[in-house]
C-alpha cells in the first residue's frame, strides 16, 4: 500500500497498523508507554523500526484475550481474525496442515474450549446494563493517524469502537482484567498505561475529525461470570496522559534523530539510566540500618517486624 501522507480515518490491518505505514516514523500509545514505563532500548528492540528486531511468540492467555475482544466487536469480526480449532488435537497430520493453511492466510488457531470461554464473555457482555449498549452506532478497529505539529511524528490511535459521531458518544475501548474491583482496577489502569492512550484518543478525534470526545472502557474479567462495567477517567487524568504521552513523544524524538544521524545502539537508544546509578534502598533494610541495635539481638526480628515498626 502507499504510505500514509494525510491526517484522516484508515481501514487497515493491525499489522499494517503496527508497521510502517506513513511516510515517516510513527509511534502508538503502546510504544509510546514502553518508552516511558520501560527505556528507550526496550522499546527499539521489538520496533518495526529495528531492521534487528526481536519477534515474540503470543501466549495462549494473549490469543484468547484477543479472540474475546474480537468477539465483543462482532462475528465478522472475529472471523477476519480467528479461526476455531476442528480437532481435539493437532498431532494428526490434518490437523497440522490445516493450522498451517489458516495461520498462512493471517488467522490465530482458538481452541474449541478457549473458544467457548470466549463466547461466554461475549454473552456476559450482553448482560451488563452498564455496557449492553455500547457497541452501538459505529465501527469496530478504525485507525485515526495524524502527524503532529510539534515533533512532526506520526501519531497513530486505533480506538476499539468508533462512535459515527464522536462529539455526541463515547469512544470505547474494551479491556480484559483480572478483577474489577475499584481501587484495583484504577491502579491497574495507571500501571498499563489506559490514561496515555484515552488522552491519545482524545487528541486523536480532535486532530482527525474535529471532535471533541469522551473515551469509556468496557472492562472484562477474565473469569466467570465474567463481569463487565464501564470505566471511565476524569479530565484530569486524562490531562495527566496527555502529559505523559508528549514526554515520551519527545523522548522518541530525540532517540530517532540520533539514530538518523549514525549514532548506534544504546547512544540512540539508551536503558534505564544514562550513568551508574547507587541501589536504592529498600524500605525494610532501611528500618534495620537505622536500629542501633540490630545485630545485637540474635536475629530475632525479621524483616515483617521492621515494616510494622514502620
Amino acid at each position: 500500500m502507499n504510505k500514509i501522507s494525510a491526517n484522516g480515518v484508515y481501514d487497515i490491518p493491525m499489522e499494517v497498523y503496527h508497521s510502517d505505514c506513513c511516510d515517516g516514523p510513527s509511534i502508538s500509545a503502546s510504544g509510546l508507554w514502553k518508552l516511558l514505563s520501560a527505556c528507550p532500548a526496550l522499546y527499539w528492540e521489538d520496533s518495526y523500526l529495528n531492521p534487528q528486531r526481536v519477534t515474540h511468540d503470543a501466549t495462549r492467555a494473549l490469543d484468547v484475550g484477543k479472540a474475546a475482544h474480537a468477539l465483543v466487536l462482532g462475528e465478522p469480526e472475529f472471523a477476519r481474525h480467528f479461526a476455531v480449532l476442528p480437532f481435539d488435537i493437532l498431532r494428526t497430520k490434518e490437523a497440522q496442515a490445516w493450522k498451517a493453511m489458516t495461520e498462512e492466510a493471517g488467522k490465530t488457531v482458538v481452541r474449541a474450549d478457549d473458544f467457548d470461554t470466549v463466547r461466554a464473555m461475549a454473552a456476559a457482555m450482553t448482560r451488563s446494563p452498564q455496557v449492553s449498549r455500547a457497541f452501538r452506532d459505529g465501527k469496530p478497529e478504525k485507525s485515526l493517524i495524524w502527524r503532529d505539529g510539534e515533533t512532526g511524528v506520526w501519531l497513530k490511535s486505533r480506538p476499539d469502537w468508533l462512535p459515527d459521531d464522536p462529539s455526541a458518544s463515547w469512544v470505547i475501548d474494551y479491556k480484559t482484567c483480572r478483577t474489577l474491583e475499584p481501587r484495583k482496577f484504577s491502579q491497574a489502569a495507571f500501571e498499563y498505561g489506559y490514561h496515555l492512550q484515552a488522552a491519545m484518543q482524545v487528541d486523536a478525534a480532535w486532530s482527525v475529525l474535529g471532535a471533541r470526545c469522551g473515551v469509556a472502557h468496557v472492562a472484562q474479567e477474565k473469569e466467570s461470570p465474567y463481569l463487565a462495567e464501564l470505566r471511565l477517567f476524569k479530565e484530569e487524568q486524562i490531562d495527566f496522559g496527555r502529559r505523559e504521552y508528549r514526554r515520551a513523544l519527545r523522548l522518541f524524538k530525540n532517540c530517532w534523530t540520533l539514530h538518523k544521524e549514525g549514532i548506534q545502539g544504546r547512544l540512540a537508544w539508551p536503558g534505564y539510566t544514562g550513568q551508574a546509578q547507587y541501589i536504592e534502598t529498600p524500605y525494610y533494610i532501611e528500618r534495620k540500618m537505622e536500629d542501633p541495635l540490630y545485630g545485637e539481638d540474635h536475629g530475632t526480628r525479621d524483616a515483617a517486624d521492621y515494616v510494622a515498626a514502620g
